[in-house]
């Protein structure tokens, strides 16, 4: 039976490594990190048949963008998953139930210990996890607690609990000879069955009853074949995980069943690890090796439609959206201390079953963007549109007063396609920045938009100092675990301004990965209620960290007024309106049917962002879903004599840019992913018609129930 491992994403900047295995019947993800579901939809990897989900260890590179993938699983039909991982899997799962409730989708979760057995079984493969939980990592630093007094606590220096997996498929039967079979007078039948089988048959020869041994009708059989996939995050977990027995058979000499290939999760410092090497070394020289965490791993996006759109837009735009990651094509394999070995790329597939094709199948792999041929064909796009890109910027009333800009790091809604990622959307004011949602993906999007400049990315971290969250909905909040375990602990606190839920899901998932662990202090949207109608009881355990974060507001953005307007969408959604000291005003409506109270305080903002999940026409399903539509956005903003207005959080299901009236066009925007706005130029109408010209028509049939 056929099965294949493929690489769906390599350790990156934007990704962490993600494989999936595939039977005829049955697929096996191993590990999910932010984005893969987006790399899915685009890269047309079906889920369908997704039954198993192994994680090699609790963290935001290997469950940061599982959540969400459960949830768009979910709404396909599926009827459930089983995920195996290590101590703390089961755990993560509860700590889920702030946001995540789907009663129907059955999810079995085990946690694994090093006395679990084989967690699959099948005609297709055997499946074994390998648990190293005794780990120490000296180098370890000690954290700090998550709690809301942002307490200072240390921890064991105990490095994480990882699971490694060994796949071995099942003794292939020989092939039966029907020939001989036939010549020792057995018929045709049931009984050819049963010797293909192994079974031994009586058969009548002239009256006389005659045994026919399998052995002579069958061709001698081929043994299995393994594969591992070996989950080593520190020098410290070497040790244990050389030592395990369940790797001890494949390196025998003579072993009956051979590890084809490791696929290696370890990074340099661990691949290079004396004791490392002689381990890998043991398995005999006919082992291949993947690489999928080394620097020779292509580092540019995975997302190849938006990475394509981003460099026509750069061309024609250069000050309102950053150059893409600069391209070059890898090496197909490096030379290490324990041999030759593959470098991974995203969409690799490995055969493991039949032998006859086994080894590296690179046809699906991802090419670096032809660059010119982009160009030629946005040119061809536009002239055949009859775009003129002339008059691009209007400067905006009062632009003396904005020194900043607006990025959209995610314009869609409910979950990422490939031209729009779930919602995000990066304020700068001065030299400090501030996220207003922060939707999985984010931080692979913070990077797209600085260039894929690291440095530039670190500096735009350093001067992070808060995050306001809308409501409780996933697509607006799954981006916060990886921006946390990325960010310094040298760095002060990050403030997290959002609904009671979140802070839940990020005390109770800071008890089982501590690389978010004191990086963050949190206040409760109605902290900030303009009614201020919160009681005690609504405060609780909040309220302690009000007076810092406006304290905050005012030293890195000279916000002088920072309020939340409670709107109609789910339990606990607020908009936000922020004035600073100059007397520049912002309004963000989060996700919210048309609100009077919004109107009222977002009066004479210089910009208001909105959401337009729906289209004109689309009216019942946005009162529905407590959306709004284009026509209602742009009607808030009018409403409120926003000087602009800046629609987003779009429907994945409708065309990609949004189709306005001439009169919308005088002071409405359409927002695209990694489009950046500075507050003196906010309003280019000639780059939405170029966006109408270059985006295909038509999107991916989702449900914007978030």
């Amino acid at each position: 039976m056929p099965v294949d491992i493929q690489v769906l994403s390599v350790a990156s900047t934007e990704m962490s490594p993600a494989i999936i295995v595939t039977d005829e019947n049955q697929r096996y993800l191993f590990n999910a990190g932010e984005g893969l579901q987006r790399l899915c939809m685009e890269h047309r990897v079906r889920l369908a048949k997704l039954h198993h989900v192994c994680l090699t260890e609790i963290a935001s590179s290997t469950v940061g963008g599982l959540p969400g993938l459960i949830l768009t699983v979910s709404d396909t039909g599926k009827k459930g998953l089983n995920v195996f991982g290590p101590t703390g899997t089961k755990a993560f799962f509860r700590a889920t139930r702030h946001f995540l409730h789907r009663p129907a989708f059955a999810m079995e979760v085990q946690d694994l210990t090093t006395a679990s057995p084989k967690v699959v079984q099948n005609e297709s493969m055997a499946l074994q996890p390998v648990v190293v939980d005794d780990a120490v990592d000296e180098a370890a630093p000690a954290t700090t607690s998550g709690s809301p007094t942002h307490k200072r606590a240390k921890t064991s220096t105990a490095a994480p609990i990882s699971v490694s997996y060994i796949v071995e498929t099942p003794t292939q039967r020989g092939k039966f000879l029907i020939q001989k079979a036939l010549a020792l007078g057995v018929p045709k039948g049931p009984l050819c069955g049963k010797l293909h089988r192994g079974e031994d048959v009586v058969i009548d020869v002239n009256g006389a009853s005659v045994t026919v041994k399998s052995i002579d009708c069958v061709s001698t059989s081929s043994p299995g074949v393994a594969f591992a996939i070996v989950a080593c995050p520190t020098i410290g977990t070497i040790a244990s995980l050389t030592q395990k027995q369940q790797f001890a058979s494949y390196q025998q000499p003579g072993a009956v069943v051979k590890m084809s290939l490791l696929v290696h999760l370890g990074n340099a410092q661990v691949l290079k690890h004396p004791q490392y090497i002689q381990w890998v070394q043991s398995f005999g020289a006919q082992t291949q090796h993947i690489l999928v965490n080394h620097k020779e791993c292509p580092q540019w996006t995975v997302f190849r439609a938006s990475a394509t759109l981003q460099t026509q837009l750069h061309d024609l735009f250069p000050s309102n959206y950053a150059a893409p990651h600069h391209e070059v094509a890898p090496m197909e394999s490096i030379s290490l201390d324990f041999g030759e070995a593959i470098v991974g790329q995203p969409l690799l597939k490995y055969t493991l079953t039949p032998a006859a094709k086994q080894g590296i199948d690179r046809s699906g792999v991802m090419q670096p963007l032809n660059l010119h041929a982009i160009q030629l064909d946005a040119q061809q796009m536009l002239a055949e549109a009859k775009i003129d890109l002339n008059g691009r910027a209007v400067p905006s009333p009062n632009s003396e007063l904005g020194q900043g800009h607006v990025t959209f790091l995610g314009t869609g809604s409910a979950i990422p396609s490939k031209y729009r990622n779930v919602t995000s959307n990066l304020i700068a004011i001065g030299s400090s920045f501030l996220l207003l949602d922060s939707g999985e993906g984010c931080f692979g999007q913070l990077f797209r938009s600085v260039g894929g400049d690291k440095a530039k990315l670190t500096h735009l971290l350093e001067n992070l100092h808060v995050v306001w969250i809308s409501h409780n909905h996933a697509d607006h909040h799954l981006g916060l675990v990886r921006l946390l375990s990325e960010r310094s602990l040298a760095l002060p606190p990050l403030a997290i301004i959002g609904p009671t839920a979140v802070f839940y899901w990020l005390e109770d998932y800071s008890k089982i990965d501590a690389s978010i662990v004191g990086k963050y202090i949190f206040e409760n949207n109605t902290a900030f209620d303009i009614r201020n109608q919160h009681s005690p009881k609504d405060l609780d355990p909040f309220g302690i960290h009000m007076a810092t974060i406006r304290g905050i507001l005012a030293t890195h953005y000279d916000i002088v007024q920072f309020d939340c307007i409670p709107v109609k969408h789910c339990f606990q959604s607020f908009a936000v309106v922020f004035t600073c000291l100059n007397g520049y005003k912002v309004a963000f409506s989060g996700d919210c049917r048309p609100s009077q109270l919004l109107v009222e305080h977002a009066k004479d903002a210089d910009v208001l962002i909105h959401e337009a999940t729906f289209e004109d026409g689309m009216m019942g399903e946005a009162k529905k879903k407590d959306h709004s539509t284009t026509e209602e956005a742009i009607d808030v903003g009018i409403r409120a004599n926003a000087k602009h207005i800046l629609l987003t959080h779009f429907s994945q299901r409708y065309p990609k840019m949004p189709h306005l009236s001439a009169d919308a066009l005088e002071r409405v925007m359409t927002a695209l992913d990694l489009m950046s706005l500075p507050f003196h130029a906010l309003h280019v109408p000639s780059m939405m018609r170029v966006c109408q010209a270059l985006m295909p028509m038509g999107g991916d049939v989702v449900d914007d129930d978030a």
